[in-house]
């Protein structure tokens, strides 16, 4: 599992323009602002309750229409966590699991152990808070602000259970 985490963690932290990663999600948000746009959101509502409907008039004046520093504000928050990731997932990636540097062969609870200090619960918290946050915002035209959304350990327990058994009955 923290195999499959930490590899996870290094996509989304991925700096290389080609990568599918949080960095070029918040440079699309930028980017294509204008799919935020009222305009837009109005279109994604019609199309998701049908053809016409009575209430989108009186709706579609109050959501919030993100400009780009809206989404600029997001890349301090978005750099806090790369910091971290860099600092203690990615030695792991690239020495352990990517490379196997044979210096750290046998000392791979070393890094484990500067790992500890990241609080890891607290980057899976931010990239939930991003993740809904981005959602309401698209979904619902609400400024993409972080709003401290957590992620549900209960329903994740649940989802690796279900995923061990799979494996088991594979």
């Amino acid at each position: 599992m923290m195999v499959g985490l930490t590899l996870t963690l290094g996509r989304i932290f991925d700096t290389d323009g080609d990568s599918a990663s949080i960095n070029n999600l918040i440079k699309n948000c930028i980017n294509d602002v204008e799919v935020f746009s009222k305009e837009n959101l109005r279109i994604r509502k019609l199309k998701q309750s049908g053809f016409s409907v009575e209430w989108i008039d009186s709706y579609i004046d109050k959501p919030y229409e993100p400009r780009a520093k809206d989404f600029h504000m997001l890349k301090s928050k978005i750099a806090k966590y790369r910091r971290i990731y860099e600092d203690y997932h990615h030695p792991i990636r690239n020495k352990i699991f990517a490379h196997v540097d044979k210096e750290y062969v046998g000392r791979k609870s070393e890094l484990w152990e500067a790992a500890k200090s990241a609080n890891m619960v607290e980057m899976l918290n931010f990239l939930e808070d991003l993740k809904v946050t981005l959602q309401m915002t698209y979904d619902n035209g609400r400024q993409p602000e972080l709003g401290g959304h957590e992620f549900d350990e209960e329903w994740f327990s649940k989802d690796i259970l279900a995923l061990f058994e799979r494996v088991k009955n594979a």
